[in-house]
């Protein structure tokens, strides 16, 4: 009695595993599975097998948001969305991809979306920050300087 039940639950937890992405996925709003969508588009472009998304990380204090795609069992058909019956490929590494959270409310064609390994994420954070920040705090303004090299033409002008 004993074993059978064991093995009930060992096959469920599998099913779990192998469909946490999918259940995330049909979680989101719309504008972000556009943006999820658009990050598969382009990261199909360059590999062999399907992606797929895994999830969103948790936000930080960055100016970006990040989430995780992962090869798939599946070959690529030119759908390049989210596919429900896709089975991730845990050997594969994750692609970690970053769109900046002013560009989420833009037209698809406007997003900026940066996809690489996700070992590589961190170095990439900094030059992520600094391409979606408008303005970076500590850096340098234009209420800032202390000398203006051109006159303005009018008063109030800079």
């Amino acid at each position: 009695m004993c074993r059978p039940l064991l093995i009930l639950l060992l096959i469920t937890g599998a099913l779990l595993i192998s469909t946490e992405g999918q259940q995330s996925y049909q979680m989101l709003q719309d504008i972000l599975k556009d943006t999820v969508n658009q990050a598969i588009e382009q990261v199909n472009k360059n590999v062999n097998q399907h992606m797929n998304f895994v999830g969103f990380l948790p936000e930080s204090e960055n100016f970006y948001y990040e989430f995780h795609l992962r090869a798939t069992q599946c070959g690529k058909t030119g759908n390049n969305t989210h596919r429900e019956e896709c089975e991730f490929l845990i050997t594969r590494p994750k692609i970690n991809c970053a769109v900046c959270k002013e560009d989420v409310q833009n037209q698809p064609s406007n997003r900026s979306i940066h996809c690489l390994p996700q070992m590589q994420a961190n170095k990439a954070a900094d030059r992520r920050n600094k391409s979606c920040s408008k303005y970076n705090v500590g850096e340098g303004s234009l209420l800032q300087q202390r000398e203006i090299n051109a006159a303005p033409e009018c008063l109030g002008c800079l």
